[in-house]
């Protein structure tokens, strides 16, 4: 990954027929998902166990083929208070159930308040939670594509840089051939803050680690989040939102701090801006993201036979960049910026330099640095580690009440 990830797309006509028509097939396919969307409320009781520190769970079903078997759950979002909920998925029938989530095993037990099974029809549910659940419901299982908390090893070729490739070309069959999920390096341990690293286009888990080598291991521990890069960015955010609130409630988190590469960084701003001042999200360090989009990507998308859905949302103006910055998120997370720059030019070979400084978000970021690096580079640079480690040092010690 000398240079940018980015150009793999803008190579698409060389790559292949088959290769053209997949991603063709796959980013139609993305095109017509569909959100599963509505409002939870709550009954005058279900709200008091909410108030003592229960959380609501809303499973997102599809109804079982046969009468005597379970429901499958397609997706799952933990809420810690009443409000909406989103799921983006394939078009097909679906029910959503609603529950307070008392004893923290993420299933409906027995006497807990929920909302029974809710048809979705089209158009945004409304679901009140104020009936107690008679029986137990733990046989469905949760179907979905990648993992949560499994202690992994970089060095799993799995995790390497053919992922990057397929990633980009192949976003819907990656999760069958490679690891998707938020992953562990070493088992859990409360008594350190986890700092989540996510890489950007083109890019894979095993490209993370020089940093994580770096990480003081006494104080923090390192998640990576390993997905397909030609989803579009705002699935990607909403999909690590959901998995962080699914471990935030498993693990009970205090605070976790955020490292982000590139296009990374984009999915990580998408997904704090969907968090409030309460949230466990505590700090963001973005480095060469593209925050003003690239300009190739306009050119890609209007030429290139195939286009991956996360390379539409690289283009200037367009409309995932557009509104990235309508949602504040937590106003008292640490937010760093670091921009790159090769010698001599306007860019770090990949990024250009407006493009990571755009306005917004040097507005409301607390530190921002540059170094004369190229994209890539800056995973074996010293300088620029010792930056992030401030930030993060910063991101375990800060108060929300600061």
């Amino acid at each position: 990954m000398r240079r940018a990830a980015f150009a793999l797309l803008l190579l698409a006509g060389v790559v292949g027929c088959y290769r053209l028509q997949t991603l063709r097939r796959q980013a139609s396919k993305l095109d017509r998902y569909v959100a599963v969307e509505g409002r939870v409320t709550l009954g005058e009781e279900a709200r008091a166990a909410v108030e003592e520190g229960a959380t609501l769970v809303v499973q997102l079903l599809r109804p079982a083929r046969s009468r005597n078997a379970p429901d499958e759950i397609v997706s799952r979002s933990v809420l810690f208070a009443p409000g909406d909920f989103h799921f983006s998925v394939p078009r097909a029938r679906y029910h959503v159930v609603t529950f307070v989530d008392e004893n923290g095993d993420l299933a409906l037990d027995a006497g807990e308040w929920w909302a029974p099974p809710t048809r979705w029809s089209g158009a945004p549910l409304a679901l009140e939670v104020d009936e107690r659940a008679e029986e137990p419901s733990r046989d469905a299982v949760l179907r979905r594509e990648y993992e949560l908390g499994v202690v992994v090893d970089l060095d799993d070729p799995r995790f390497g840089p053919e992922s990057g490739e397929y990633g980009i070309f192949q976003p819907l069959r990656w999760p069958r051939r490679y690891p998707m999920g938020i992953f562990f390096v070493e088992p859990w341990d409360p008594d350190r803050t986890p700092v989540l690293f996510i890489y950007g286009i083109g890019g894979h888990a095993s490209q993370l680690a020089p940093w994580i080598d770096r990480l003081d291991r006494a104080r923090y521990q390192p998640w990576i989040a390993s997905y397909p890069t030609g989803l579009p960015v705002d699935l990607v955010a909403e999909w690590l939102a959901r998995s962080l609130d699914e471990l935030y409630a498993r693990y009970e988190l205090s605070r976790l701090c955020v490292v982000a590469h590139s296009m990374g960084g984009l999915a990580a701003r998408a997904m704090l801006g969907r968090y409030d001042d309460d949230s466990f999200v505590r700090g963001l360090t973005t480095v060469a993201t593209p925050f003003g989009g690239v300009p190739s990507a306009a050119f890609g998308v209007s030429w290139s036979p195939a286009v991956a859905p996360a390379w539409r949302d690289l283009v200037p103006d367009g409309p995932f960049l557009s509104r990235l910055f309508a949602l504040p998120g937590p106003r008292h997370a640490q937010r760093d910026l670091v921009f790159l720059y090769e010698n001599g030019r306007a860019s770090d070979g990949v990024v250009p330099l407006v493009s990571q400084l755009r306005a917004e978000a040097q507005e409301e970021v607390q530190r921002r640095a540059g170094f004369p690096l190229g994209h890539a580079e800056v995973f074996e640079s010293d300088e620029v580690w010792a930056f992030i480690a401030e930030g993060l040092d910063r991101c375990a010690n800060a108060s929300r009440d600061e």
